[in-house]
């Protein structure tokens, strides 16, 4: 089957066979029998236990000159940022390793080669630079759901806010409530399916298709498929 990798995987799948950590035979093989890309690649090669994610994770933080986060690190460092939200953690598998708005924010990754996806992240955070560290994907989600709670808990957080935003507005006099709705529409723009739209492989309307912004995608998307098919 034919599949439509973005440059982010891309680039992560050259790394790893650069790296040696896994072998060009067994990645076609593999990838042939996907019915559809994964979100992550390091995390669905270790679930076919192709690899290993520890040494994935190692082995490739030590060929991309890039520190790795153990999972003592994770459990001491990680904490949920107020400016990034857990969906964003979980589509991009990444931890923040502070809640203070820092520059460099450092944070913890699996895929660091996702260019479009940490500039969001940098976006929701003030356009503060971001310090990278490797992360084991399952370490990554373990932290996201003890920092964000579980996907379920992490709703009912969200209705909750609503439902105390919303009552704040009920007692405020009428003149405050209309001006707290134009701060509200200035400073907190939501977003709309017209911004941010889902694309065929699923992704949340909240986050863009960083394949829509990537000007070499194309060449880079070519050159592995070449690399892939022609071995």
């Amino acid at each position: 089957m034919d599949l439509e990798l973005n440059e982010a995987q891309v680039n992560y799948a050259q790394a790893i066979l650069e790296c040696g950590i896994i072998e060009l035979e067994p990645l076609q093989e593999w990838l042939a029998g996907l019915q559809e890309v994964p979100g992550d690649l390091g995390e669905a090669l270790s679930e076919a236990q192709l690899v290993d994610e520890f040494e994935l994770t190692n082995t490739l933080g030590r060929g991309i000159g890039l520190s790795v986060a153990s999972e003592i690190e994770l459990e001491m460092d990680a904490a949920p940022h107020p400016k990034i939200p857990r969906d964003v953690c979980v589509e991009l598998l990444c931890i923040p390793l502070s809640d203070q708005d820092l520059s460099p924010l450092p944070i913890a990754v699996s895929n660091p080669f996702d260019d479009v996806g940490l500039q969001y992240i940098s976006e929701l955070v003030n356009g503060a630079e971001l310090k990278l560290s490797l992360a084991a994907p399952s370490h990554i989600r373990a932290e996201i759901s003890a920092c964000y709670g579980t996907e379920e808990e992490w709703n009912e957080y969200l209705a909750e806010q609503d439902r105390h935003q919303q009552q704040e507005m009920l007692n405020e006099p009428s003149h405050l409530n209309e001006d707290s709705a134009v701060n509200e529409s200035v400073h907190h723009p939501s977003a709309s399916t017209d911004d941010y739209s889902a694309d065929a492989k699923g992704r949340p309307q909240s986050i863009p298709d960083w394949s829509k912004h990537c000007p070499d995608g194309a060449e880079r998307l070519a050159a592995l498929e070449s690399l892939i098919r022609g071995g």
